[in-house]
């Protein structure tokens, strides 16, 4: 529920599937309550969301997750394909935390990078998939975390694409034209 002062003293309350009080049109689909700890974080900005938590790992998760509607060539979350939404790599979130992080170290990057993945698993409620995955590169071979989202996975407060296919091609009950 949103509370909204009016002018004239009382307070008015805007209820999901009803029509705002005040008049300002639109639908509240869900409350800050209803969506996950890590999607509560990322709409926090940098300032707020420092003084909100209190492990560095969850600070930079709610960072993290809000880079992933990111569409820029150089997205820290890469989209995926088939049955995988989006995914995020250990090596590519401690390169981040490098850029983004002043003074830290590429081995405390990396720890971090451990350390958050596992937080955005956590505070996603397990709706991030953690798997390990064979990495080669310079000829040497690596075990790399990669948190995955599923293309299956609902989050609170997402139209899915099944729901915007639905309203872009509603089916239709054979109406016959005139």
């Amino acid at each position: 529920m949103n509370a909204s002062p009016k002018n004239d003293g009382k307070t008015y309350f805007r209820l999901p599937g009803e029509d705002d009080a005040l008049g300002r049109g639109g639908s509240v689909a869900h409350s800050t309550a209803d969506l996950l700890p890590l999607q509560r974080l990322a709409r926090y900005d940098d300032e707020m969301l420092a003084s909100v938590t209190n492990r560095k790992p969850d600070e930079l998760a709610g960072k993290a997750w809000r880079e992933r509607d990111d569409t820029s060539r150089y997205s820290l979350w890469s989209k995926g394909s088939g049955e995988i939404r989006a995914y995020l790599d250990a090596s590519e979130l401690a390169e981040w935390i490098r850029l983004k992080e002043s003074g830290v170290s590429k081995k405390y990057s990396q720890e971090l990078a451990r350390r958050t993945m596992d937080a955005m698993h956590e505070l996603s409620k397990n709706r991030l998939g953690k798997i390990k995955r064979q990495r080669s590169k310079d000829g040497l071979s690596y075990q790399e975390t990669r948190l995955v989202l599923k293309a299956d996975v609902e989050l609170p407060g997402e139209v899915s694409k099944e729901n915007t296919d639905a309203v872009d091609n509603p089916a239709t009950d054979g109406v016959a034209g005139e």
